[in-house]
């Protein structure tokens, strides 16, 4: 399961990367360039909410089925594995949910830019 993980790190800082780019100031023949590298970009990057889903459903079907140390029956070994494995799944759980929350981040973002760049043509248009 750590490749899945590592994989969708990878995809989680594409991700950001992305949305960074889409929000940051750039002149007006770049910036329409980065929304078209954008918008082919985040067709194949709809594959991450499915996949992003299965592992948000794997860490809680891990989570439901953990084996509980009952009062006293536990080693300092066992309650040490527990804490490891609860920790790697807050983090396994932060890391989908952020993959999902990017993905609609960068598609709104988007959105709203290829909308403004349409606005724009138009006023140009009208405007001569």
């Amino acid at each position: 399961m750590a490749l899945e993980w590592a994989g969708l790190m990878i995809v989680v800082a594409a991700e950001s990367l992305l949305l960074l780019f889409l929000t940051f100031p750039w002149p007006a023949k770049f910036r329409s360039s980065i929304i078209g590298v954008s918008s082919s970009i985040l067709r194949p990057l709809l594959a991450v909410l499915p996949f992003a889903g299965f592992l948000l459903l794997d860490v809680y079907m891990k989570y439901e089925n953990r084996i509980q140390c009952q009062a006293g029956s536990c080693t300092a070994m066992d309650r040490e594995h527990y804490a490891k494995s609860v920790m790697k799944s807050q983090r396994n759980g932060i890391l989908g949910v952020f993959a999902i929350l990017l993905y609609w981040f960068s598609y709104r973002v988007t959105h709203i830019l290829v909308d403004l760049e349409k606005t724009n043509k138009q006023i140009s248009v009208k405007r001569d």
